[in-house]
């Protein structure tokens, strides 16, 4: 009901929805072994940033941004640990020196299923969390006005022995465990869509994915042989600046495209769903500035991709000149090219991967003086 009340709601203040949208698929947007997050974070983003509202298409213009601090986070293969914790994880990501997240393809989204890392009741102790159910990161297909509601939660327990004296002295009880509980209520709406235009000097074709994501966080007390026993209240009299991580609301803003695994740009809001708190932004070293864009009507496809070998491109509505293709793994070494000129007609090119390893790949399209005027992602699959 919620989505028809959307819908009614835009074709009252944008007009039309018929103009074209694009569909984000699974192949196009769920990370693969080898893939990186190229990050920037602007932690201050200009005033002249705007949101705008919902509906399409939108042009937002975010090449203002500035990068406060980056990171980089790759997918790599499971790691022995995280297949005990978590054997139907497929992918593993690190961030920072102490927190391994641990991923899966389940048919149609891509989860987060647990993570190694420090205890979140503030010990200094490697604890093993998962995620139940898991945790829903990305949905395919995705489309325009797309509407889910989901839950997850997560729990982890530390026993007395290992808690430092002044969290001990928070519960006016004796003890023999302490427990932080997690309920996650979220909902995800691909609320609108339009261009993108990145510091990178590349405008992307993208939809747009609003969530608002509640974190109901309790702190509970086990004295053998009872059960747990809900000590947030008692926990709050003693410091209740908690009381906002207690019951949490987050807001932000997703900039999905069909051209990157890596989230575009991600804006992080206030409860007032409009006064920005931080941006952060793909930032991949294999995109350049580009300067003039391609015509409108250029085109190219990769197909099959998902591939177990033998990549075709097409491309279409190049304008004449001299090109090169380029076939660049993850880390961003030149595998493979090859030089094309741009035609009225079609113009079709072949890759072989099969004897590269499974992963993913970039493809660039460079014009004679080498800037990158387009790039695309490709998977190498079993």
């Amino acid at each position: 009901m919620r989505s028809y009340l959307f819908l009614a709601a835009l074709f009252l203040t944008s007009g039309s929805l018929l103009r074209a949208q694009i569909t984000i698929t699974a192949a196009d947007y769920f990370p693969s072994l080898g893939d990186t997050f190229y990050l920037a974070f602007d932690t201050i983003p200009p005033a002249e940033l705007e949101l705008q509202a919902a509906g399409g298409p939108r042009l937002w213009d975010f090449s203002g941004l500035s990068a406060d601090f980056q990171q980089n986070r790759p997918f790599v293969a499971v790691d022995a640990e995280g297949a005990a914790e978590f054997p139907t994880a497929q992918l593993m990501r690190q961030q920072g020196s102490s927190s391994r997240s641990y991923y899966r393809t389940n048919g149609d989204r891509f989860e987060l299923v647990g993570f190694l890392g420090v205890s979140p009741i503030g010990v200094d102790l490697s604890v093993a969390t998962a995620f139940e159910p898991p945790y829903v990161d990305r949905w395919s297909p995705l489309n325009f006005i797309d509407d889910h509601d989901s839950s997850s939660g997560f729990q982890t327990a530390v026993g007395a022995d290992a808690l430092p004296q002044e969290i001990l002295d928070l519960v006016p009880i004796p003890f023999d465990s302490l427990r932080v509980k997690t309920d996650i209520d979220r909902r995800d709406l691909v609320d609108a869509y339009g261009s993108l235009k990145l510091p990178d000097g590349l405008t992307y074709a993208v939809l747009r994915e609003k969530r608002t994501e509640i974190r109901d966080i309790k702190i509970e007390a086990k004295v053998n042989p009872l059960p747990w026993t809900d000590v947030t209240p008692i926990v709050l009299q003693y410091l209740p600046e908690l009381a906002g991580v207690a019951l949490d609301t987050a807001i932000s803003y997703t900039f999905w495209s069909n051209d990157a695994v890596t989230p575009l740009a991600k804006v992080n809001v206030a409860t007032d769903g409009s006064t920005l708190r931080s941006v952060e932004f793909r930032n991949h070293p294999l995109a350049a500035s580009v300067g003039e864009a391609l015509p409108p009507d250029f085109r190219w496809t990769l197909f099959p991709n998902p591939s177990s070998g033998p990549i075709t491109v097409d491309l279409a509505g190049l304008p004449l000149g001299d090109y090169r293709l380029e076939l660049r793994n993850a880390a961003g070494q030149l595998l493979q090219q090859t030089s094309l000129r741009g035609a009225a007609g079609p113009v079709r090119r072949v890759f072989d991967l099969g004897t590269g390893a499974k992963g993913a790949y970039f493809l660039q399209l460079r014009e004679a003086g080498g800037r990158v005027l387009a790039a695309r992602r490709l998977v190498l699959a079993e």
